[in-house]
């Protein structure tokens, strides 16, 4: 709700936002309760920083309005990687999608874009379509990308002809570089 999109006050609020938030996190947390959970901020987050700065200057610096405390991350042990900053677990590099800006718009498959963008083992969820594109470099390493499918609305008012798809990934650690992507689709409430 709290962005620069014309929005419909009717349709939903930046309060039903938040506890949906706060549900899931509390949700995700019972589910898993000793996996390691990370939050990497993205450009729904960064609307939030903006909102406080032009709006509420005054509340920005204070506790209670950090989005991490105001999402009750802290209470489930939800780890917040703040700002652009690229998240690594073994050799995967983990990106929100929105630090490479508007140059990085890959019209066909988000992963072969990603690839094109990093040359390195590289996910991102930005653009809301669950995707995969692997290659080997001239030394025969592979190397293998993913974008990842949202849990958000399919079809909003500023983008309602959008090619989103629901969708999660399971990332599992190995030893050293080593790392697992389980990356899911869902349709129609089937998990793929």
């Amino acid at each position: 709700m709290i962005s620069d999109f014309v929005k419909d006050p009717k349709k939903r609020k930046f309060k039903d936002e938040l506890y949906a938030m706060r549900t899931f996190i509390y949700e995700l947390r019972q589910t898993f309760p000793d996996a390691e959970i990370i939050y990497k901020e993205g450009n729904h987050e960064e609307r939030y920083w903006r909102y406080m700065r032009v709006k509420a200057p005054e509340l920005f610096d204070i506790d209670a309005f950090d989005f991490a405390s105001l999402c009750h991350l802290d209470k489930h042990n939800v780890q917040w990687i703040e700002g652009k900053n690229k998240l690594n677990v073994g050799g995967l590099s983990i990106f929100h999608g929105h630090e490479f800006g508007k140059q990085f718009m890959p019209s066909v498959n988000v992963a072969r874009g990603l690839f094109l963008k990093t040359k390195a083992n590289a996910m991102c969820g930005h653009h809301h379509q669950t995707a995969e594109h692997t290659e080997r470099d001239v030394n025969g390493k592979v190397i293998t990308c993913w974008g990842v499918g949202c849990l958000s609305e399919l079809s909003p008012d500023y983008n309602p002809y959008s090619k989103y798809n629901h969708g999660f990934a399971i990332i599992t650690k190995g030893n050293g570089k080593e790392f697992n992507v389980k990356n899911y689709r869902i349709n129609c409430g089937v998990i793929y």
